[in-house]
């Protein structure tokens, strides 16, 4: 059901997340393509999964491994 505000208002801009602009990945990628980046990272150690993907099974396998290390 449309109300008459419906059409008075002004649209809100669609927000676009900065990582999601192409423009800022162009020095990300021509670095990776040419051995220049440098991802840190911490070990945590590996983790037996039934399945390949899922956001569900990764954040198990994180929480066997905390529940591992402490």
């Amino acid at each position: 059901m449309h109300t008459p505000w419906q059409s008075v208002r002004r649209k809100k801009d669609v927000y676009v997340p900065k990582a999601s602009r192409p423009h800022q990945w162009q020095r990300d990628e021509e670095g990776a393509h040419a051995g220049k980046c440098r991802f840190p990272v911490k070990d945590c150690g590996h983790a037996e999964v039934d399945e390949s993907e899922g956001t569900r099974i990764s954040e198990d396998a994180v929480e066997r491994l905390k529940a591992e290390r402490f």
